[in-house]
């Protein structure tokens, strides 16, 4: 799960407090970057690797959400085209 919190230092990775099976990579941290459009790319398989110390299988399914957690305020974030590429492809 890539997520992008308020205190958690970028790249850092904690547990998920429901299941053991999902792992929380922060891609951006703290308040800077609020209400600007930023891209990233993110190798996933690296990055499950780093999680949970094995290969990934396939992939089957992308969800994206928007929410706060602890928060009153109402959410508001915009999401560009999403792609899966091969690490060799550029």
């Amino acid at each position: 799960m890539y997520v992008w919190v308020s205190r958690t230092p970028r790249d850092g990775i904690v547990p998920n407090g429901y299941t053991s099976r999902i792992k929380i990579i922060a891609v951006e941290s703290g308040r800077e970057k609020l209400g600007s459009w930023l891209e990233e790319t993110r190798n996933v398989e690296a990055d499950f690797r780093r999680a949970f110390g094995e290969a990934p299988g396939k992939i089957t399914s992308v969800g994206i959400l928007t929410e706060t957690d602890r928060s009153d305020r109402v959410p508001e974030a915009y999401y560009g085209d999403l792609a899966f590429r091969s690490p060799h492809e550029r």
